[in-house]
């Protein structure tokens, strides 16, 4: 995954609806796709918090 951010100070990434029911597998209300995408998810998190950038 490549991305730039131009002005890390002045971006925000916010992560929404990444709680266990959904992605946690056997969960009540688990998304296969979402279980999928949380390593990607956890790697953009990892690299905005490198680069200076607000994480919600």
């Amino acid at each position: 995954m490549k991305f730039e951010l131009n002005n890390p100070t002045k971006t925000a990434l916010l992560v929404i609806d990444m709680e266990n029911d959904f992605v946690k597998p056997g969960a009540p209300m688990c998304v296969p796709m979402a279980t999928k995408a949380v390593p990607n998810i956890k790697k953009l998190i990892d690299v905005c918090r490198k680069k200076g950038a607000t994480v919600i």
